[in-house]
Protein backbone atom coordinates (compact mmCIF):
# COMPACT_ATOMS: atom_id res chain seq x y z
CA UNK A 1 0.00 0.00 0.00
CA UNK A 2 1.01 3.32 -1.03
CA UNK A 3 -0.13 6.16 0.86
CA UNK A 4 2.49 8.50 -0.55
CA UNK A 5 1.12 11.34 -3.35
CA UNK A 6 3.89 10.49 -5.87
CA UNK A 7 4.40 6.62 -7.88
CA UNK A 8 6.83 3.87 -6.94
CA UNK A 9 8.52 1.24 -8.91
CA UNK A 10 8.84 -1.62 -6.91
CA UNK A 11 11.84 -4.07 -8.75
CA UNK A 12 11.98 -8.09 -7.65
CA UNK A 13 14.92 -9.97 -8.69
CA UNK A 14 16.22 -13.66 -8.54
CA UNK A 15 19.14 -14.29 -6.04
CA UNK A 16 22.18 -14.30 -7.64
CA UNK A 17 21.24 -12.25 -10.45
CA UNK A 18 21.80 -8.58 -10.89
CA UNK A 19 18.39 -6.14 -9.76
CA UNK A 20 18.72 -4.76 -13.35
CA UNK A 21 18.21 -8.22 -14.51
CA UNK A 22 14.52 -8.09 -12.71
CA UNK A 23 10.87 -6.89 -13.38
CA UNK A 24 9.60 -3.45 -11.92
CA UNK A 25 5.93 -3.32 -11.33
CA UNK A 26 4.43 0.25 -10.55
CA UNK A 27 2.51 1.17 -6.96
CA UNK A 28 0.83 4.17 -7.94
CA UNK A 29 0.39 6.89 -5.50
CA UNK A 30 -2.61 6.39 -2.87
CA UNK A 31 -2.62 2.78 -4.62
CA UNK A 32 -1.66 -0.77 -4.05
CA UNK A 33 -0.15 -3.95 -5.58
CA UNK A 34 -0.31 -7.72 -5.26
CA UNK A 35 2.69 -9.93 -6.13
CA UNK A 36 2.34 -13.59 -6.59
CA UNK A 37 4.69 -15.72 -6.77
CA UNK A 38 5.27 -19.48 -7.27
CA UNK A 39 5.46 -21.82 -4.16
CA UNK A 40 9.12 -22.05 -3.77
CA UNK A 41 10.34 -19.03 -5.79
CA UNK A 42 12.59 -16.43 -4.15
CA UNK A 43 13.25 -12.58 -4.90
CA UNK A 44 14.89 -10.28 -3.31
CA UNK A 45 13.06 -6.29 -3.93
CA UNK A 46 14.16 -2.92 -3.95
CA UNK A 47 11.76 0.36 -4.03
CA UNK A 48 12.80 3.32 -6.13
CA UNK A 49 11.12 6.30 -7.98
CA UNK A 50 9.19 6.04 -10.72
CA UNK A 51 11.10 8.68 -12.45
CA UNK A 52 14.46 6.69 -12.91
CA UNK A 53 15.98 7.82 -10.07
CA UNK A 54 18.01 6.45 -7.62
CA UNK A 55 16.44 4.18 -4.35
CA UNK A 56 14.27 6.46 -1.98
CA UNK A 57 13.20 4.62 1.15
CA UNK A 58 16.06 2.23 1.24
CA UNK A 59 13.42 -0.04 2.29
CA UNK A 60 13.64 -3.73 0.21
CA UNK A 61 16.20 -6.38 0.20
CA UNK A 62 14.07 -9.55 0.81
CA UNK A 63 14.06 -12.25 0.29
CA UNK A 64 10.44 -12.69 -0.58
CA UNK A 65 9.91 -16.63 -0.05
CA UNK A 66 6.67 -18.47 -0.93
Amino acid sequence: MNKDKKEYRLRFWKPDTQPLSGIDILLPAKGRATVMIKKGDVFHFGVFRSKGEAASLGKGGGPIVN
